[in-house]
């Protein structure tokens, strides 16, 4: 069978855990790239074994990352995949067909959630993100931290998802929480956005509902509730991060 004629591009650092899997996934493409910052533990001697073409960068933020990584793409349109993540086989097969007549821009890929090892719940909320788009049309918008894609041009939505498995343990979702909700801060901060006592005090209760009722994790059971809890927590670690960040302002 020919190959899929797009690239795929994936940005790692120490992802021993999750790299085979995702490359594995993507092997039908006919051009994969990986960009590394620095990893120090088997990423790239297993992504060597997939792919010729991994490359060292510099990290400066998420979305320069994946820019520049876009920018090595070899093909006219590439998928944007996360190491932690897999391409269904719907999906690949739905990639394949459209690239035999492309008809948009950009492709809206929804992202299915491995929850504590069990595949969410199909009437649970899904994420859905663009994922897969022509080369000269997109970019990531300049962001520290949940990066998005902007596309120019005709959008469409597959039916085939990406599989996210994330962070195996709480403890590993704990420390990307700490991590993320500090960039996401200081980007709020750059912005010139000031922190609220009562977004502070409602943003933890009002997000898990969101999530556990509004969003449908309350189907997840366990790990539906976890997950809505976590979301919570990284709702008020942000609004707190704010404030921190003011205060230190005021002490320069």
């Amino acid at each position: 069978m020919t190959k899929i004629d797009a690239s795929v591009f994936i940005i790692t650092l120490n992802e021993e855990r999750h790299i085979g899997r995702a490359l594995r996934s993507v092997a039908d493409f006919a051009h994969v790239v990986v960009v590394d910052s620095g990893s120090t533990d088997e990423t790239l001697r297993l992504a060597r074994s997939f792919t010729p073409h991994v490359v060292h960068h510099d990290f400066e933020n998420f979305a320069a990352q994946k820019n520049y990584a876009l920018s090595l793409c070899e093909k006219e349109y590439c998928l944007t995949l996360d190491a932690d993540e897999e391409v269904s086989p719907e999906l690949a097969a739905e990639l394949r067909a459209f690239m035999v007549a492309p008809h948009a821009d950009g492709l809206v890929i929804p992202r299915i959630e491995m929850l504590f090892g069990r595949r969410q719940h199909p009437w649970s909320h899904t994420q859905k993100q663009i994922r897969f788009m022509r080369k000269a049309a997109a970019h990531f918008a300049p962001k520290l931290v949940h990066e998005s894609i902007s596309v120019t041009g005709q959008v469409r939505r597959t039916k085939g998802g990406i599989v996210h498995y994330g962070d195996g343990t709480i403890g590993q979702k704990l420390k990307k929480i700490d991590s993320y909700s500090r960039l996401r801060a200081a980007e709020k901060h750059a912005a010139g956005r000031r922190p609220s006592l009562v977004k502070l005090i409602l943003t933890g209760p009002l997000t898990f509902l969101k999530t556990w009722l509004v969003k449908r994790h309350i189907l997840n059971g366990r790990g539906g509730f976890v997950i809505s809890v976590m979301n919570g927590h990284y709702a008020f670690l942000k609004e707190a991060r704010l404030f921190e960040a003011w205060d230190e302002r005021k002490g320069d």
